[in-house]
């Protein structure tokens, strides 16, 4: 086995344009007692992504071992439970190979993107839908396959899978679907394109650390089911520092104003003299991959600070920040305590 990196002659199959239909097989998970009742039943899933090889005209494409790039479509009937219906989701993916042969492809795959279910929470005709309080919902996806090739232009995939599904509490209920599976499909190349090896060159990186900021806006809904929605501002302090050409870490600070906790408080019977006491103050470690002007970030924090205590003091973000222009970046970010979404956010950061 061998890595494609610095053997450009050693590419799985071939480079090109690809369709690959895949059948995936496997639950709901119950992260909540709630969610049990949709267990009763295996459910399926059909994939099918249309793609395209890197050919290596990037760098970073030929440090991550010319990644295959492209769109996939999901559909599942959930069970046919009658409960959750079916789901439509479309999401860019990525496709990085970890080790690679002439005959056999180990690869992971990211993608996000949207969903649509078809039937949702209401409270008299589905109340038993505590997972999906709207229709459209964020796509989250990855997946660990083996591909085998059985000619130059066709292979057989298989491998284990999960798929998220959630609208970030914009409205509830929102347990959302976590649906972890195996898989099995094809690949077939239909039109090659040409590959730029890699030429090894000693070239410089800049691990000097550089700082962040952003500010970002949500909104949000608590239960009960049928409330206000609340806003949320968080102002995010990060300190980065690369740790490679396509490794990155760092620590940030959350400094957050989430209207939602002064109902919260006042359901408890404790009311607020000012909004100041409704900001909450949390630190967190963070590390992740930066491909060209986009940086995927896994975060892990804890409160130092806040006034409502119902959720855990341990808060993670997944967050994406993609560069505009010069130093300022789009910034989307996912707030979780465990597997409870707290809010979907987006805004804008800089970096000096």
């Amino acid at each position: 086995m061998c890595s494609l990196t610095g053997r450009g002659q050693e590419f799985f199959v071939s480079a090109g344009y690809k369709i690959q239909p895949v059948l995936h097989y496997g639950f709901i998970l119950p992260h909540h007692p709630e969610m049990k009742v949709f267990t009763n039943h295996h459910i399926t899933g059909l994939e099918v992504s249309f793609l395209k090889s890197s050919n290596g005209e990037k760098e970073w494409q030929r440090t991550f071992n010319y990644p295959v790039m492209g769109l996939s479509y999901f559909y599942s009937q959930l069970g046919n439970t009658g409960i959750l219906g079916s789901v439509h989701a479309i999401y860019p993916c990525i496709d990085f190979p970890l080790i690679s042969s002439r005959s056999t492809l180990l690869a992971l795959r990211l993608g996000a993107g949207l969903g649509w279910f078809t039937k949702t929470f209401h409270r008299i005709d589905n109340y038993k839908n505590v997972a999906i309080g709207s229709h459209l919902n964020a796509a989250l996806c990855s997946e660990l396959s083996v591909q085998f090739g059985l000619s130059s232009y066709l292979s057989l995939k298989m491998g284990a899978s999960f798929i998220h599904f959630s609208n970030g509490a914009v409205k509830v209920p929102n347990y959302g679907i976590n649906f972890p599976a195996l898989h099995i499909g094809f690949e077939g190349t239909f039109k090659k394109i040409p590959i730029i090896p890699v030429v090894h060159q000693a070239q410089s990186v800049n691990f000097q650390p550089h700082i962040r900021i952003a500010l970002s806006g949500a909104i949000k809904e608590i239960f009960p089911v049928g409330g206000q929605q609340y806003n949320v501002l968080n102002l995010s302090l990060n300190g980065i520092t690369p740790v490679s050409r396509y490794f990155i870490s760092g620590l940030g600070m959350d400094i957050t104003w989430d209207q939602s906790d002064k109902e919260l408080l006042a359901r408890q019977g404790v009311y607020i003299s000012n909004e100041a006491e409704i900001i909450n103050y949390g630190v967190n470690l963070f590390g992740g991959l930066r491909i060209g002007k986009l940086d995927l970030c896994l975060h892990a924090g804890t409160y130092i600070y806040r006034k409502e205590k119902s959720d855990n003091i341990i808060y993670d973000k997944i967050v994406a920040s993609y560069t505009i222009f010069e130093n300022w970046q789009l910034y989307l970010t996912l707030k979780t305590h465990f597997a409870k979404a707290d809010y979907f956010a987006a805004g804008l950061g800089y970096q000096f």
